[in-house]
């Protein structure tokens, strides 16, 4: 990966910012399968309530790095995020888990379809030396998705989602991003078919996705077009 204007790249495509990632533009859909954001729990705490003053967000927090699995990162609202990002950016303390919280700020922006906001972070978080290998992984499949929504180039788009499911390749949720570009935007059917069985295969998917996942497979195994 080389530096371009700052940022890595993915298959030799710089991670310029889409023209228009319009939710509305996309030919494909994106199911939120869990993503796993490595954050350490206990910095948050001792951020939360240096920042925000509130013991008790920094009780619940500490007692949640004891069992990571109950972590509800819902219950951190958006702008303590934000200040946190802030404030890992410019302390040296916290220097190295900046990435981490900027992929818990990025997701939620994300979730909210607040796409210029979660790429700008995205595009940091890739291009920051510190970030965890799977942190990259998640971070450039969603530049992948948001960047094709907005000018559909398939070809840039599967590069960066196979450089991320070289890093990460049992990600269910990057592999169905694969099936959907495969699918809708280079008309391969029967590519797509063999993705969206890969996904299925993944035992932890919540019945929703499965249910989603299932009735793709469907459509895309007669050859029709993506919905």
């Amino acid at each position: 990966m080389t530096d371009v204007d700052g940022h890595r790249t993915a298959g030799g495509t710089p991670l310029d910012r889409p023209a228009d990632a319009s939710p509305s533009r996309s030919r494909g859909r994106l199911l939120f399968i869990a993503v796993q954001v490595v954050v350490v729990i206990t910095a948050i705490a001792f951020l939360v309530v240096r920042l925000t003053g509130d013991d008790t967000a920094g009780d619940a927090a500490a007692t949640a790095a004891k069992t990571p699995d109950s972590v509800d990162i819902d219950s951190v609202s958006t702008e303590t995020l934000e200040s946190l990002v802030a404030t890992y950016r410019d302390d040296p303390q916290f220097a190295d888990q900046m990435p981490g919280v900027a992929l818990v700020l990025a997701e939620r922006h994300f979730g909210e379809q607040a796409y210029d906001r979660a790429f700008e972070l995205y595009a940091e978080i890739v291009a920051d030396d510190r970030t965890q290998p799977r942190q990259f992984a998640v971070a450039l499949a969603r530049i992948a998705w948001i960047a094709w929504l907005g000018d559909q180039d398939t070809d840039a788009a599967l590069a960066r989602i196979d450089e991320s499911l070289r890093i990460d390749p049992a990600n269910a949720e990057t592999i169905y991003i694969k099936g959907q570009m495969l699918w809708c935007g280079a008309g391969d059917a029967s590519a797509a078919v063999e993705l969206f069985e890969q996904v299925l295969s993944a035992p932890d998917l919540t019945d929703e996705v499965r249910a989603q996942v299932t009735a793709d497979l469907d459509v895309a195994a007669t050859g029709a077009a993506c919905r």
